[in-house]
């Protein structure tokens, strides 16, 4: 402890050259004064003679050696038995503009020049880090695809933008750059998203740590520092400090149900619990969740009618926690189960979701879809082509004086999974384009029709005769 019973640092009591702890700590366990001077030895190049510097260090040679070689002023120390300061007053006396820092650590970065010994808990030396530049693919989140709508649902739940100075000059930090740092208590998603952005980023790893009276858990994590990679997703919603005031993104109809997959891989559960199969989401935002519940509702996900919800609205019930400012909602009806699991994973490649949760999904379903199977008549009609199965369910779902139905509210879509094991989206579209349904697309779903019984187009004439 130093002065005041403050902790000197993380792990040090005193400084481990010096045994001080008189002077701030400021980094690998070493005293300001202590870093300072092994900085400066460790860059200092040998005297060899007196006045070598001086001669060698002419405006032509620096320019070759700084800027067409790119070496840094280190390295021209050494090569000349002088210090940095003195290689720095040079440049400044031929007035050859100097490299800024991002420019620097890049240089060094490259030629895995930035190396630190990490220390264990107690101290001890464990191994030497070189840290490298971090690449990823900066088209990524410029275009939506199923991947690109995955990870930003994964980074609206899990990930932390900081701005830096630069993009928010009231930030006070050492890191200038906007950076996104991503944590998980498991690897498998942040790999899968590492690899989607064809990013080189490696994870860390922080062993389970007890501050006074709070215990924090195992974490594993990633920082990618990109500018640009801020830019792109401040444009698609996300803000610092984001947890209690997020809002639900603009998501085109198609990737939503891979965003809402990558926000249930983020901040959902999934779980067995006395042998019945539940699902449950949390946030700090109330508007994020209520536009949630709604895009699961138009899928077929609801829940049960509870005592003093506003029935209508909101048919998942949305609840907060006592102790904390935060929301959940959770799903334990049997066909709101299996509507969502199908609306997760249905024709979803492997990369693109977290495999415990569905894996946890496939065991829970699968007494559901025994039970199910048990208690649901035989039907009679397996033989029915897809044609007369669409042209049946018209007839006998449909009422007046409507002349289509919807494909998720009728339930339609169930029953063709039921009957065919298939996605009915598929076979619908199929169907149309043989002519032998019409769709109209509908909120939620779409509309289907039999053949001439649909609203189709109309021309100029026929509206105006109206």
């Amino acid at each position: 402890m130093g002065k005041d019973n403050i902790m000197w640092s993380l792990k040090y009591k005193e400084c481990i050259d010096c045994g001080s702890d008189e002077w701030k700590h400021i980094a690998r366990g070493l005293c300001v004064r202590c870093y300072n001077r092994q900085s400066e030895l460790k860059h200092r190049g040998h005297f060899i003679e007196r006045g070598i510097a001086s001669n060698k260090l002419t405006k032509a040679y620096l320019l070759d050696e700084y800027i067409m070689k790119k070496k840094s002023l280190s390295d021209i120390a050494i090569e000349c038995a002088c210090t940095r300061q003195y290689v720095y007053k040079r440049l400044v006396q031929y007035d050859i503009p100097l490299r800024d820092k991002t420019s620097a650590l890049k240089i060094a970065l490259d030629r895995g020049k930035k190396s630190y010994e990490v220390f264990g808990t107690h101290g001890e030396k464990s191994y030497t880090v070189t840290p490298q530049k971090i690449e990823y693919d900066e088209r990524f989140f410029t275009s939506w695809s199923p991947e690109m709508a995955y990870v930003l649902g994964v980074i609206y739940t899990d990930g932390t933008l900081e701005a830096g100075p630069i993009k928010d000059p009231t930030r006070k930090t050492t890191a200038r750059i906007a950076r996104l740092f991503v944590a998980q208590k498991e690897p498998e998603l942040l790999n899968k998203i590492l690899a989607l952005m064809d990013c080189n980023a490696k994870l860390t790893f922080r062993e389970r740590r007890k501050y006074r009276d709070t215990v924090a858990g195992e974490l594993y994590s990633f920082g990618i520092t990109s500018n640009k990679l801020y830019d792109d997703l401040i444009s698609l919603g996300l803000t610092p400090k984001k947890s209690l005031i997020i809002e639900f993104p603009k998501v085109p109809p198609e990737y939503m149900r891979h965003f809402i997959r990558g926000c249930w891989d983020g901040d959902g559960s999934v779980y067995i619990s006395g042998g019945k199969l539940r699902t449950k989401f949390d946030t700090g935002s109330l508007d994020f969740i209520e536009r949630l519940v709604q895009e699961l509702y138009e899928v077929g996900v609801y829940g049960q009618k509870l005592k003093g919800h506003p029935l209508g609205k909101y048919p998942l019930a949305i609840h907060r926690h006592k102790k904390a400012r935060a929301y959940y909602t959770s799903i334990s009806l049997r066909k709101s189960l299996e509507n969502l699991f199908h609306y997760f994973y249905d024709g979803v490649d492997e990369s693109i979701y977290l495999k415990r949760k569905y894996e946890t999904f496939l065991q829970g379903l699968a007494p559901m879809f025994a039970a199910s199977e048990k208690t649901s008549p035989k039907s009679t009609n397996k033989e029915l082509s897809e044609e007369e199965f669409t042209v049946r369910a018209i007839k006998k779902l449909r009422k007046k004086p409507y002349k289509g139905i919807h494909t998720v509210y009728s339930g339609f879509n169930d029953a063709w999974r039921d009957h065919f094991g298939t996605d009915p989206v598929e076979g619908v579209q199929k169907l149309a384009q043989q002519g032998k349904t019409e769709i109209l697309p509908a909120k939620g779903g779409a509309i289907i029709y039999l053949p001439g019984e649909g609203p189709g187009p109309k021309n100029v004439l026929d509206i105006i005769l109206e």
